[in-house]
């Protein structure tokens, strides 16, 4: 899906900090920026073009699910739910549907702005919900608190994610308490849950030049670093309740992706064989669930 050149680009600032976000492309972040000796990214910029898909962004929200949900098909409450597939998407139902939707302007201050998306059921989704966005600068980085309330009468499957670029210089260090890793299919469907592995070591510090990853590691601690030693300059990365954290690291890409997530990946089906630490929650009718994330230099 593309976005045109949005009209509505929201440019917040606080002391050294700028960011700027674009509500009607999935409620994205474009660029968060300090300025003071030099410019530096905390997040990966979005390119400058005629038009865009939500992966140029910086950052968005994963709503009302993180990741994929197998064969867009699961089965809830008794119901079988069938995620209406269109010629040009993917196998597997993918991040929800905030990111793919324009998002209302609640409140907007200097150093901060607040969004929102409704939903109402229709056969592609059968649960209504409202969700808000809230993004705020403070001294040293960024907060954004993601929030899902079910509007509907009946009781809905639910979970969020927030997913950030970052910018991945050579020597680029990752660095998360974790207690395990899904490992998973070629088409990122996860198999097996396994202790992290020594060449995937986070726990410890991994290097990210050479691996390769697209995978949920759960039992997060909620801490994470990332290492910039050209830049001199460490980002701390927190959340406090996304226990899950998907690490999207491609070969020969100059970025990462360290995405908190409440769900892991497929939990939908997951759920149904048994597995007992998902992340997914059945929300009540007028029940609301929320997460956040802090950047910090």
């Amino acid at each position: 899906m593309f976005f045109q050149q949005p009209q509505q680009k929201i440019g917040l600032k606080k002391g050294s900090l700028t960011c700027e976000v674009w509500p009607k492309v999935g409620g994205s972040i474009a660029s968060l920026d300090m300025k003071k000796d030099k410019n530096i990214h905390l997040l990966r910029p979005t390119p400058l073009q005629d038009r865009y898909t939500i992966a140029d962004m910086a950052c968005f929200p994963l709503v009302p699910y993180s990741n994929r949900i197998k064969n867009g098909a699961f089965v809830f409450e008794g119901r079988r739910i069938c995620i209406p597939r269109g010629p040009n998407d993917l196998e597997h139902a993918l991040h929800g549907h905030g990111w793919c939707n324009p998002w209302t302007v609640q409140e907007q201050k200097q150093d901060r702005v607040r969004m929102s998306f409704n939903r109402v059921e229709d056969d592609a989704w059968p649960f209504s919900y409202r969700a808000e966005q809230e993004v705020t600068l403070n001294e040293n980085g960024l907060d954004i608190v993601l929030s899902l309330k079910n509007t509907g009468t009946g009781n809905m499957p639910a979970g969020l994610g927030l997913h950030p670029y970052f910018p991945k210089p050579r020597d680029t260090t990752l660095q998360a308490p974790v207690q395990g890793v899904w490992l998973t299919t070629p088409d990122v469907i996860p198999t097996e849950r396994i202790k992290v592995p020594s060449n995937w070591d986070i726990n410890a510090g991994l290097a990210l030049d050479t691996p390769v990853l697209d995978n949920c590691f759960v039992g997060w601690s909620g801490r994470a670093q990332l290492t910039w030693p050209q830049l001199e300059k460490t980002l701390n990365i927190s959340s406090d309740v996304a226990k899950n954290l998907v690490i999207y690291c491609p070969k020969d890409k100059n970025f990462v992706c360290v995405e908190p997530v409440t769900n892991i990946i497929d939990a939908h089906n997951r759920i149904n064989l048994g597995e007992v630490d998902t992340g997914l929650v059945s929300l009540r009718p007028n029940e609301k669930i929320s997460m956040g994330m802090r950047l910090e230099l």
